[in-house]
């Protein structure tokens, strides 16, 4: 259907795409998965699924960090590079953000009676900087993060370098103070509390900006590799990428057996989890980055879902989720009950999730994102791993 068809440019790098795209359909099927709670437990619903949202931050700063690092090494290092770089930037991020939280607020002032005061800080990212994210707008978390990474990490490393020095050793000396600075306030805010529970560990340590910024830095730690030495890059590919699976089913293990055993949460998954995840997918980072192409029916559909996933990942939970499935069985009784309706509505959750983030992406997302060029301070080639 020409409506819904995505065109895909050969030159993207296939590996990173699977990685983008294994990501947001993740996160999806595990916002999703209550939805089969009365098929098997929970539990086991999500044994798949391994923090896929820390994926994203990895990969997000691997490819910052690669146009980072390009534009030090080649471009003036002034005002009008770095105003440039956060206009390419956030006329890749902000437009859809900005569309699909005004589309919430305005639902939600209109059917709920929500004050717009009350989520006035979404408009500034401001809603989980330093303390829990409320609950409108879930999703929204894992955006604050990233603007504020977009924001603070460009500053650093173009003030380090007008310091007069080089960027090998800024961006080398950024990443060091954010994983030790993260590191650092997670310790701190764990050893300030008597005891914490599975609600406080997300909503203290897990989703707030000032303790993960490092999740996006070891992104950033892999675009230096790759840049200032690509031939130790790619020769340790292939350890470096079973090494990385191993620590990841070394985390999932370790929270299945917090959960399975009751044990208490310690200092381990407050402070020093994720650290151990994120490493573990920068790991799979040069094996993933050197995997150009693809091809057939598996590498079409995974690049289609990495194409969308920034719109799909906007649109599954505030909007699709709490909105569109609810309103659409209301308007449309089906008639099902028990097994089959929980797979009736996971279906149809999947359905709005893809044909919503295809029309969103193709047709809103594409569109401003090209406006940047003409909107650039000069023209920055966006460099680097793609």
């Amino acid at each position: 259907m020409q409506l819904l068809k995505v065109d895909i440019n050969p030159n993207r790098v296939y590996g990173l795409d699977i990685l983008r795209a294994l990501s947001i359909i993740l996160i999806v099927y595990s916002h999703g998965s209550y939805m089969l709670s009365s098929l098997a437990p929970l539990w086991m619903l999500n044994l798949p699924v391994v923090d896929p949202v820390t994926m994203f931050f990895v990969l997000s700063g691997f490819l910052i960090g690669g146009i980072l690092i390009k534009t030090l090494e080649t471009k003036p290092v002034n005002r009008h590079t770095l105003l440039n770089f956060w206009t390419r930037r956030w006329f890749r991020t902000l437009p859809n953000y900005y569309l699909v939280l005004t589309f919430l607020v305005t639902y939600h002032m209109l059917f709920e009676d929500l004050e717009l005061a009350s989520v006035a800080s979404y408009f500034l990212f401001l809603q989980n900087f330093a303390w829990d994210h409320p609950a409108f707008f879930p999703e929204a978390w894992t955006l604050a993060i990233e603007e504020w990474f977009y924001l603070l990490v460009p500053i650093s490393l173009f003030s380090t370098v007008g310091l007069g020095v080089k960027p090998r050793n800024a961006v080398l000396g950024v990443i060091v103070a954010v994983i030790i600075g993260s590191i650092a306030v997670r310790w701190g805010r764990f050893y300030s509390m008597e005891s914490v529970d599975f609600m406080q560990w997300d909503a203290y340590f897990r989703q707030q900006v000032i303790t993960r910024l490092d999740s996006l830095i070891f992104g950033v730690l892999g675009a230096w590799l790759y840049y200032y030495y690509a031939d130790f890059w790619y020769r340790m590919r292939k350890h470096a990428f079973l090494l990385g699976v191993a620590m990841l089913l070394l985390y999932k293990a370790s929270f299945v057996l917090l959960f399975a055993t009751n044990l208490q949460i310690g200092v381990y998954h407050c402070v020093f989890s994720f650290t151990l995840v994120s490493c573990g997918i920068f790991l799979l980072l040069p094996l993933l980055s050197h995997l150009r192409q693809g091809s057939g029916f598996l590498y079409r559909t995974l690049t289609m879902f990495s194409l969308v996933s920034y719109s799909m990942y906007l649109l599954h939970f505030a909007v699709v989720q709490y909105i569109a499935i609810p309103r659409f069985l209301e308007l449309v009784p089906i008639g099902l009950q028990g097994e089959s309706l929980a797979l009736f509505k996971f279906g149809l959750y999947w359905l709005f999730n893809i044909v919503g983030s295809i029309l969103l992406y193709k047709y809103f997302e594409i569109p401003t994102t090209e406006m940047r060029n003409s909107l650039s301070v000069g023209k920055l080639k966006v460099a680097g791993p793609r």
